[in-house]
C-alpha cells in the first residue's frame, strides 16, 4: 500500500485475502495445502489438523470470482477485500461428512472445537459476489462435499 500512496499508478490495486479454501480439487498432484486438510479427515487423518487454531472457510469458486470482481469493478479501488465465508470447526465438518457418507466411519469429535472469535470485515466481500454474480457465498456443506468428491 505505501508503493501505491507514494507512486500513484495509473492502475487499480486490490488484494483478495481468503482464508481456508475448500471446494473442488483440479489436480491431485502434490499438496493441495487446506483442500488436503478435508481430505485427510475424510481419510481419517486428523492429527494435524487437530493442532490448527479456529479459522474461517471460503470455497474456491467464490475466492475466483472475487479475483474477477476487484478486477472487473471499477468502484473497487485500493482495497483488501477479505475472502472469509464464515467461521467452521472441526467437528462441524465432522458432522458434515458423517451426514454425507452416513455408511463410513470418520474419527470421533475433537474434545474441545470452537468458533473461531475473531471479527474479520468481509461483508464487502460478500457483496461484491452478490452484486457481481448474483449470489453470496457457496454453504460450507457444499465446499466439504465438493472438497472429497471422488474419494469415496
Amino acid at each position: 500500500w505505501a508503493f501505491v500512496e507514494k507512486e500513484k499508478p495509473a492502475f487499480r490495486v486490490n488484494s483478495v485475502l481468503p482464508d481456508a479454501n475448500f471446494g473442488t480439487v483440479l489436480s491431485t498432484q502434490g499438496n493441495s495445502s487446506t483442500g488436503g486438510w478435508l481430505r485427510d479427515v475424510f481419510a481419517g487423518n486428523v492429527g494435524f489438523v487437530k493442532g490448527l487454531p479456529p479459522a474461517w472457510y471460503i470455497n474456491v469458486a467464490d475466492t475466483a470470482r472475487l479475483h474477477v470482481a476487484a478486477l472487473l469493478n471499477t468502484k473497487v479501488e485500493n482495497e483488501r477485500i477479505f475472502g472469509f465465508a464464515a467461521p467452521y470447526t472441526w467437528n462441524g465438518i465432522l458432522a458434515i461428512l458423517r451426514s454425507l457418507y452416513p455408511g463410513k466411519t470418520f474419527p470421533e469429535d475433537f474434545p474441545v472445537s470452537e468458533v473461531t472469535k475473531v471479527k474479520v470485515p468481509s461483508e464487502r466481500a460478500e457483496s461484491l459476489l452478490k452484486e457481481v454474480f448474483g449470489k453470496g457465498w457457496v454453504s460450507l456443506e457444499d465446499s466439504v462435499k465438493e472438497t472429497v468428491a471422488g474419494l469415496e
